[in-house]
């Protein structure tokens, strides 16, 4: 191989370098995206379970509205909204709804243990 192949080869190897090589900061700005993406999907999950507790409120409200109205008694409507009660407590807590959540762990915190021990 001559010299001005040489040089050529060189150059070539640099040129190759400088055209492919990657900037340190690359990964850290993937990173940054890729946890800005997971966030946005962990928000939309979120309101879209949001959202599906309140559709599902607003039916029972108009189910209640519709089926109390015929009641003659007390009995019927009372029973049925504690039913409604101790179900939308269940789905708000497996739903992840962050309002029940937080009234449910202080009921269990200033109840817990009073009812197990026959004291």
């Amino acid at each position: 191989m001559t010299t001005s192949e040489q040089s050529t080869s060189e150059e070539w190897k640099n040129y190759k370098t400088e055209l492919f090589r990657l900037d340190d900061d690359i990964p850290s700005k993937l990173e940054e995206a890729l946890e800005a993406v997971q966030q946005e999907l962990v928000e939309e999950r979120d309101s879209k379970k949001e959202e599906r507790f309140v559709w599902l409120m607003a039916l029972m409200l108009v189910f209640d509205a519709f089926m109390f109205k015929d009641m003659t008694t007390w009995a019927g409507p009372i029973s049925i909204i504690t039913v409604q009660i101790l179900m939308m407590v269940a789905l708000g807590r497996k739903w992840g709804m962050d309002h029940i959540w937080t009234i449910t762990e202080k009921i269990i915190q200033k109840w817990d243990g009073k009812f197990g021990r026959g004291a």
